[in-house]
């Protein structure tokens, strides 16, 4: 009998681990969960070490490195449902767009794949070549005036060059993650990424222990950058029995662009219009607030951007077996999958989002931070901006499974919305002019437009798909920010 428990107990065991490392929703949020190891071992000394005008260096390094989403132009996300539509056996990418859907047979078209995968090489290379002017020149003009704060300018812009030399690099090498995101190899990808962080974080933590500024940091990271590169692509060569190393280089293949051009495009002007504000945003306060000011404001920024990409897992883990679930015409279990992640995604950010705000400040000055914690009404207000689109990203992203692309109407209308709520106020409030436009913008049209399309695609309402997936912890969340604004802390 104890011989039997411990054979049954061992084999449920065993099935236990089987399931945790093949779900890439748990291996998504380890890979995030080691991010934020990061910032409870690495953020603090990094805030203890460095001077306020460093801190803010630190942190516009890596919303220039952030904004590789932005200049691969839309291409990642197209490549990626592209990938998993040939995965799911679909005979042509043009045929997947819209309601004439040729529905795959759920075996993969490796024909089709290959030619995916050498388009998709060629046009990587030539956008890594095109990222490194664009940063060069960019990214150089809005560090002109943060380096100057800072004790050693040389050997900030001597860091600067690392970075860029690494830039194009890290852009051509999406390619490997991209295929095996596509692939639904999202939980490989995410089980070595936990290593590659637990190196990262232990490498960041002795230069810092150690002595090490801002120039040490930085290469130390880009060492890590380069590493996570060539890690993917050994991955690549492992998965799917080797097929990646069996595709030819022959070039971008004019009808797989073609087909996948117009969904780029609208990518890209969607992304530039929403995550660009942000990282631009980001870059003008620099130029235009105090250090100590622009230091706290990039924190919270920073840590709510955590938050956000931590509660986004459930959801994004997921979306390549959607859109193979949409090329198999499997539209129920689609649905079931992603009104599961919105369940997952919105009580992990509001979790997060409550807190940071009750435990940040006491936490920044416990360590004798340089960068303090913004005050409460500014950290429910960018709390809410966040939270509000993501409810948006997630519907237009569920909408994106059918390959149509509405990106460029949403974002650029909120955009527009953003930028005038914005300029109009800044002068008379400052940084809170930056949530007050995010929140104008998404309400008034991001957020709205994009689950209207997608209610309608499912054939549901706002009612019934969100009485109890988005309307529970938008309530909570509601509660925390009035409690925020009026009282000054966060219950």
């Amino acid at each position: 009998m104890i011989q039997f428990d411990l054979e049954w107990s061992r084999r449920h065991i065993n099935q236990l681990l089987h399931r945790t490392w093949n779900s890439p929703t748990v291996m998504t949020w380890g890979s995030f969960f080691m991010r934020s190891v990061s910032f409870l071992l690495v953020l603090p000394l990094v805030l203890i070490k460095l001077p306020a005008g460093e801190i803010v260096i630190w942190y516009l390094f890596g919303t220039v490195f952030a904004m590789q989403g932005l200049l691969d132009i839309g291409f990642g996300s197209t490549f990626s449902r592209a990938i998993s539509y040939a995965m799911g056996g679909a005979t042509s990418v043009r045929g997947l767009r819209g309601k004439d859907t040729q529905f795959g047979n759920g075996r993969p078209n490796w024909s089709l794949l290959a030619r995916v995968v050498s388009s998709m090489r060629m046009v990587y290379l030539w956008l890594a070549l095109g990222a490194i002017v664009i940063i060069g020149v960019f990214g150089t003009w809005a560090l002109v005036k943060p380096i100057t704060s800072v004790l050693v300018p040389e050997r900030a812009w001597l860091a600067w060059g690392v970075l860029l030399a690494i830039y194009p690099f890290a852009m051509w090498g999406n390619i490997y993650t991209i295929y095996l995101e596509g692939a639904n190899h999202v939980a490989l990808v995410r089980y070595w990424d936990i290593f590659m962080s637990i190196g990262s974080i232990g490498s960041l933590f002795m230069v810092l222990s150690f002595g090490g500024g801002l120039f040490e940091l930085v290469i130390t990271n880009q060492i890590w950058v380069v590493v996570r590169v060539l890690k993917n692509r050994a991955l690549c060569g492992r998965v799917e029995d080797g097929q990646y190393k069996t595709f030819i280089k022959v070039g971008i293949d004019k009808e797989i662009f073609v087909s996948l051009w117009p969904s780029t495009w609208r990518s890209s002007i969607g992304g530039f219009m929403s995550y660009g504000l942000v990282y631009t945003s980001n870059l003008l306060v620099a130029q235009l607030g105090n250090t100590a000011e622009t230091a706290s404001y990039l924190l919270a920024l920073k840590l709510i951007d955590a938050v956000s990409q931590v509660s986004q897992s459930p959801f994004y883990s997921k979306l390549p077996l959607m859109v193979r679930k949409r090329a198999m015409g499997d539209i129920s279990g689609l649905v079931r999958i992603a009104a599961r992640g919105m369940v997952m995604a919105y009580w992990t950010y509001v979790a997060g989002f409550v807190f940071l705000g009750l435990f940040s400040g006491l936490l920044l000055r416990s360590i004798r931070s340089h960068a303090l914690f913004v005050a409460p009404e500014l950290w429910a207000l960018i709390g809410l901006a966040f939270f509000i689109h993501r409810y948006g990203a997630m519907h237009i992203q569920l909408y994106s499974t059918t390959n149509q692309i509405i990106w460029h109407v949403a974002d650029t209308a909120s955009g527009v919305i953003i930028i005038f709520v914005t300029s109009l106020l800044f002068k008379y409030i400052g940084v809170y002019a930056m949530p007050v436009g995010w929140i104008s913008g998404y309400l008034g049209f991001y957020s709205w437009f994009s689950a209207r399309n997608s209610y309608r695609e499912i054939q549901s309402s706002f009612f019934h798909f969100e009485r109890l997936v988005f309307i529970p912890p938008l309530v909570v969340m509601l509660v925390c920010f009035v409690v925020a604004m009026f009282s000054g802390v966060l219950v």
